[in-house]
């Protein structure tokens, strides 16, 4: 699979470097990551960062879920070049549910008809 975290993100909040969409098969857990560079004292907490970088932006848990929803969709919307069947997929979630989620949000609806047109 691509990974996706090299793809656009949201233009209002840079995102962390570490961020990717994976299949759930091929999500590797903290225990199984290679530290940096053979470095152990180099490696980093994921939950960690994403915490101290959602306090950093003046996040509370709710804004990170719908910043973390949208970065994913896109990220999954670039990979299935607009195609939203692909990109649920991609995902593990509903093409209904993705659907309505990409039609009520104006930036993932912009992003859907530049994709496909």
């Amino acid at each position: 699979q691509t990974d996706l975290a090299s793809e656009k993100t949201s233009e209002s909040r840079p995102a962390p470097d570490s961020l990717s969409v994976q299949p759930r098969d091929e999500v590797v857990d903290g225990e199984e990551a290679e530290p940096l560079n053979g470095h152990p004292e180099l490696a980093v907490d994921p939950g960690a960062a994403m915490m101290a970088w959602a306090q950093k932006e003046g996040m509370g848990l709710p804004d990170l879920r719908r910043w973390l929803e949208i970065e994913f969709i896109k990220r999954a919307l670039y990979w299935a070049e607009g195609n939203i069947t692909k990109a649920a997929e991609h995902l593990d979630m509903k093409r209904p549910r993705l659907s309505q989620i990409v039609n009520a949000t104006p930036e993932l609806a912009e992003l859907k008809r530049e994709l496909t047109a």
